[in-house]
């Protein structure tokens, strides 16, 4: 990579980030690879402009010792995406399109945005590649089939994340039975049709095949990985976490969910160990990855870094959930927190997909020139 240029960082906190880059573990890993000679400018998604002569400039902040400094017109080699929130994704569209029109490589790109913001498109490429991932269904009729069929299963927004608006239903004796954040709410059958609709008309829903967990004193329990590209481009598995809330149907952090590390999980789940699932983990995430690079093509190494939800059974047999695009935040800062030996493992993490940023440029410009630019997953 030219050193001359940098790469940007589209991450919300650039706004609001305390005078002191140490003060965060982000920061502090800007400071360690400013230390190392590499230039990282922190950018809101909608502050890059394209100068006359085709250059793509940006405005950001980059870590300057005790402080963050403003930067203008700097010119970027690369850009790394890391905001999560559907608006600013549907801002950065044109962003996306200028960056490729000149060249530069967007990892975790708007390809895979939608592969994994949207549940259906990712139940089709689960199918395809034969993963343990529950069965779904879109639109009422079908929902309403399927949950005969099953007997009860998760209704999710087909767009949604962070667990909003999860609820579970089941069939229980001639009623319907949904549980939600707050009290159940009991249906007929006849109910359940207009319930339904009512709530496609807000949002499309997509309905999953609940997995029969493995019994503890939890609820809402999973398991999240995170895969990310080494330098070498080779995906990587690390520390997986557990998350588990004691009631609840969601095991998000954002909706009160405990975290830790599933080598350190004291219970067995499903009859195994955490050091067991662990390693059924990098097996089962190497999986999902190859699935990944086999819907993005050509594109593929522009996919850096991955989120992946897993439900063990009564077996202890992982089956997965979700994929994520943006899996950091507070679980990783949860995770870090519960073991002071995991703050170095946590900062690799956070600056992994940057090491490989500045150690494949070649082989991220080829990606770019196959990348057809995906429209982001509009929000509800």
């Amino acid at each position: 990579m030219n050193t001359c240029d940098a790469i940007a960082v589209f991450v919300r906190f650039a706004a609001s980030e305390p005078a002191a880059p140490a003060a965060s573990p982000l920061g502090r890993a800007a400071l360690q690879l400013g230390a190392e000679g590499a230039r990282i400018v922190f950018c809101h998604p909608d502050t890059a402009i394209q100068d006359a002569d085709g250059q793509l400039l940006v405005t950001g902040q980059v870590a300057q010792g005790d402080r963050w400094q403003d930067v203008t017109g700097q010119r970027i080699s690369a850009a790394y995406l890391r905001v999560s929130a559907l608006a600013e994704l549907r801002r950065l569209q044109p962003l996306a399109t200028r960056l490729q029109r000149a060249s530069v490589p967007l990892c975790n790109p708007l390809a895979l945005v939608s592969l994994c913001r949207d549940k259906l498109q990712w139940d089709q490429a689960a199918r395809r590649a034969n993963l343990p991932f529950p069965e779904s269904v879109v639109g009422v009729e079908k929902m309403e089939q399927a949950l005969h069929q099953w007997g009860g299963g998760f209704l999710k927004p087909r767009l949604g994340a962070g667990g909003r608006d999860v609820v579970r239903v089941r069939l229980l004796g001639g009623g319907v039975r949904v549980e939600q954040a707050g009290p159940a709410l009991e249906l007929s059958q006849d109910e359940l049709t207009s319930w339904l609709h009512a709530r496609q008309a807000r949002e499309p829903q997509l309905l999953q095949h609940e997995v029969t967990v493995a019994p503890g004193p939890w609820q809402g329990l999973s398991i999240r990985s995170l895969a990310q590209r080494s330098p070498s481009g080779r995906w990587i598995t690390t520390t997986p976490v557990v998350r588990w809330c004691r009631d609840g149907i969601a095991g998000n952090v954002s909706r009160g969910a405990q975290v830790t590390p599933l080598e350190h999980f004291a219970h067995p789940i499903g009859g195994r160990s955490g050091g067991a699932l662990c390693d059924s983990v990098a097996r089962l995430d190497q999986r999902v990855t190859d699935a990944v690079d086999a819907e993005l093509g050509p594109a593929a190494p522009l996919a850096v870094e991955i989120g992946i939800d897993y439900v063990p059974d009564e077996q202890g047999c992982l089956h997965g959930i979700e994929v994520n695009d943006t899996p950091q935040g507070r679980l990783a800062l949860a995770a870090a927190g519960a073991d002071p030996k995991l703050e170095a493992a946590h900062q690799a993490a956070l600056r992994r997909p940057i090491d490989y940023l500045l150690a494949a440029p070649p082989r991220l410009g080829a990606a770019c020139r196959h990348l057809s630019v995906s429209p982001a997953p509009s929000p509800p």
